[in-house]
């Protein structure tokens, strides 16, 4: 019995479409958001495998006849994104042995890696400075506030 359910499962090319058959549903409209990588940090692994699991749901989902809306969203702007905003903006200003931002055409001008690598360690830093210092975490809070409007 298990032998002849793995080879149906291995040689079947209408495997899915059968079990949608036995055990779908009413045709639903459904959203499917995956990856959402954090665009203050360096895309990885998970970020890939979340996407290709996204992927496999939604056309899973599609083939089940289901209206499927899939949302694969960059862009997260929540609470470490204006904190490393802020402290772009308010630390990063060259004084007391602090990192100095870059100007506009520094940043046109450096290459990829490089401005990878300073926002991560910017992004490092803000939660460093978030635990300890709390107007630091109130005027990035706040910053918050002003982006979601």
């Amino acid at each position: 019995m298990l032998a002849q359910s793995l080879h149906r499962v291995a040689f079947s090319s209408n495997l899915i479409p059968e079990m949608l058959a036995k055990f779908g549903t009413k045709s639903k409209k459904l959203v499917v958001d995956f990856s959402s990588p954090n665009i203050a940090k360096t895309f990885h692994m998970g970020n890939l495998r979340s996407t290709l699991y996204g992927n496999f749901i939604q056309k899973i989902c599609r083939l089940a006849g289901h209206e499927v809306v899939s949302i694969n969203y960059l862009g997260d702007w929540g609470p470490q994104f204006s904190m490393l905003a802020f402290y772009w903006l308010a630390v990063m200003d060259g004084k007391e042995g602090r990192i100095k931002r870059p100007e506009p055409e520094e940043w046109i001008e450096m290459n990829e890696k490089k401005k990878v690598e300073l926002l991560t360690s910017s992004y490092a830093a803000t939660h460093r400075m978030s635990k300890l210092n709390a107007s630091f975490s109130a005027k990035s809070r706040q910053l918050f506030l002003e982006m979601e409007k």
